[in-house]
């Protein structure tokens, strides 16, 4: 997959209703981190000091969402969320972003 810079829209569909929220989180990283050290850092809710979060959005149970991010060039990563307890279920990316 491969995005042009500037804004993109994003719809997050859940239809899991077995947590109460939800949440996906996209970031890009610093130069010399890649997926794999994106998932082994996902073992807590935050994200890793050595990334950029680009956008933050929380979704319940059963809804969805659409809304707009910017994206910059360079390779984009998300993370997915659910709670409680806050833990990841899911990495995608890289993403190419162009001029």
């Amino acid at each position: 997959m491969a995005l042009k810079a500037g804004d993109v829209q994003v719809t997050v569909n859940v239809k899991d209703e077995n947590r109460e929220g939800y949440a996906v989180v996209f970031l890009t990283l610093d130069e010399g981190k890649d997926f794999m050290d994106l998932m082994a850092s996902t073992a807590t809710a935050s994200p890793p000091e050595w990334s950029d979060l680009r956008h933050y959005e929380e979704v319940g149970p059963g809804a969805a969402s659409t809304y707009t991010i910017q994206t910059n060039a360079g390779p984009l990563y998300g993370i997915c969320f659910s709670k409680p307890p806050d833990h990841p279920i899911g990495n995608l990316g890289p993403i190419e972003v162009s001029q």
